[in-house]
């Protein structure tokens, strides 16, 4: 099977997650580069407040829905699963399905991290209900921004 290679990946998580931003109204642009704490900046043009975004991905539908952190910076984590197929299956065209996106304060981060000598990793796990209600929660940016969503596009 060739090696994929996960910047392209990457860069289609943070773009999907502009995406989803912008299309309820909150006008979100890419950091500068090489800010290791987040990957976007959400904005509030009429209170010129921000909030930042650390975008995290996974490809595989199989993967065991885990991510590594690095720094609690961001206001934001979004945790994307890209479910592009079954790789470790050595089956990648099975399973594949939409993406799925977990919207987590920095407080909800820090509860829920598991801290070992060599790393430092959140785990998502299907139906757990700890996350379920971060599922698809644009709507938290939205409040920490104070912008008014109900009139926007509803998922």
């Amino acid at each position: 099977m060739p090696r994929l290679d996960t910047q392209v990946p990457t860069e289609g998580a943070e773009c999907l997650v502009q995406g989803m931003l912008c299309r309820i109204a909150i006008p979100t642009f890419k950091a500068p580069a090489f800010r290791a704490a987040y990957d976007l900046i959400a904005i509030n043009p009429k209170t010129k407040t921000s909030t930042t975004v650390q975008v995290k991905s996974r490809f595989q539908t199989d993967c065991d829905r885990s991510f590594p952190i690095n720094q609690i910076n961001a206001d934001y984590f979004v945790f994307v699963f890209l479910n592009m197929g079954n790789w470790y299956a050595d089956k990648p065209d099975e399973g594949i399905c939409a993406p799925e996106f977990y919207i987590v304060p920095k407080s909800g981060v820090n509860k829920f991290v598991h801290r070992t000598k060599s790393m430092v990793k959140i785990y998502i796990k299907h139906g757990d209900p700890n996350f379920e209600r971060f599922r698809d929660a644009w709507y938290l940016i939205a409040q920490d921004l104070k912008i008014d969503i109900k009139s926007s596009i509803v998922f």
